[in-house]
């Protein structure tokens, strides 16, 4: 009587261990087959419920229970907590597809383009005369660019032979302020040029005048495309940050296309 009971305490003792065990591996934080919260508190109440009826079954056997009808007894009652395992873990599984899908949902809109790319205020655009001055006698392309703080500017590039560029851009313009000349949908962004005899009056002006700003003032061309009107201005904008007097150049730049000059 001893002898059979003391092998039952064992046994359960090691079937209490290796579930402890996976009850462990399971529930283990840093493992990569972590549950759910949820799921951690249904698997330990199978586990307990599986204890329960193994010892139970123990108590009540004979003493000739042979090993062959013991683990066809204990079989049922795993077989059972395995299936449980399983459907635990198919639920998981679910519910982190439903996961990720709801990630790439949002990422996708977030990467959807903003309603300020089609429409919002031109700004006037200016640049120092020591920057202009440094200009060679060629005509000047200018290409659109976009800045920080939604700022829509151009960056200009001499042209050799008329039509040869090098990869830097000779000058770049400044945003001052906001105009009250707006873009819109089915607007051209192309390039505006500043013909030679025009780059070479502009230095004459500012030399003449001594003019510390050359100013460019956005106006709309046929419509649907951006040029520029050109002033010179006595204040150095680096110092004052307000232009207080402008004198008009009777210059422009104009788009291309189309080519308007």
């Amino acid at each position: 009587m001893t002898r059979a009971h003391t092998s039952d305490q064992s046994s359960a003792k090691k079937k209490y261990c290796i579930i402890t065990q996976f009850n462990k591996k399971v529930i283990d934080p840093d493992s990569e087959y972590t549950l759910s919260a949820n799921k951690n508190i249904e698997i330990r109440k199978l586990i307990f419920i599986f204890l329960i009826l193994t010892r139970l079954k123990n108590y009540s056997a004979t003493k000739t229970k042979t090993m062959s009808s013991y683990f066809k007894s204990n079989m049922i009652s795993l077989f059972v907590l395995l299936i449980a395992l399983l459907m635990t873990a198919c639920n998981t599984g679910k519910n982190e597809n439903n996961a990720d899908k709801k990630d790439t949902t949002a990422m996708s809109q977030s990467n959807l383009p903003t309603a300020g790319l089609t429409g919002g205020a031109l700004d006037t655009l200016y640049v120092d005369s020591a920057s202009f001055a440094k200009l060679p006698n060629k005509k000047i392309v200018f290409a659109v660019t976009f800045r920080s703080n939604d700022t829509l500017t151009f960056h200009g590039w001499a042209a050799d032979k008329d039509s040869i560029f090098g990869t830097d851009p000779d000058i770049k313009l400044k945003k001052y302020k906001a105009s009250t000349i707006n873009y819109t949908t089915d607007m051209y962004f192309g390039n505006v040029v500043l013909k030679a005899n025009a780059v070479n009056k502009i230095q004459a002006q500012l030399k003449s005048q001594n003019a510390h700003t050359v100013i460019f003032a956005p106006k709309l061309v046929d419509g649907t495309h951006i040029g520029y009107d050109i002033y010179v201005g006595q204040e150095d904008l680096s110092i004052t940050g307000k232009i207080l007097s402008i004198t008009s150049t009777g210059l422009d730049a104009n788009p291309s296309p189309p080519k308007n000059y």
